[in-house]
């Protein structure tokens, strides 16, 4: 079976991203949000994005330095936890 893995980086994080990870989830992909890959209009949109809604989605919401680690084999990206603190990166 071939790999259903998805790796999510962009704009508007509150409402393009959410709906393409939610869309992508639906079809079956393991998403990984690339949060300091991903920006917003304000912080409290990337916080409601990040902190909120996305973690309910997102197999995994990680840093730049975590996915290229887990895509060199040196390191799994580890998963989504509801609590994100910083949402800088």
């Amino acid at each position: 079976m071939a790999s259903k893995r998805l790796i999510v980086a962009g704009l508007i994080a509150h409402t393009c991203v959410e709906s393409t990870v939610r869309f992508a989830v639906e079809l079956g992909y393991d998403v990984t949000l690339v949060k300091d890959a991903t920006a917003d209009y304000s912080e409290e949109f990337m916080h409601a994005a990040l902190v909120t809604n996305l973690p309910n989605y997102a197999s995994s919401i990680a840093a730049t330095q975590e996915v290229t680690d887990a895509l060199l084999g040196d390191r799994p990206v580890a998963q989504s936890s509801s609590t994100m603190g910083d949402t800088n990166g």
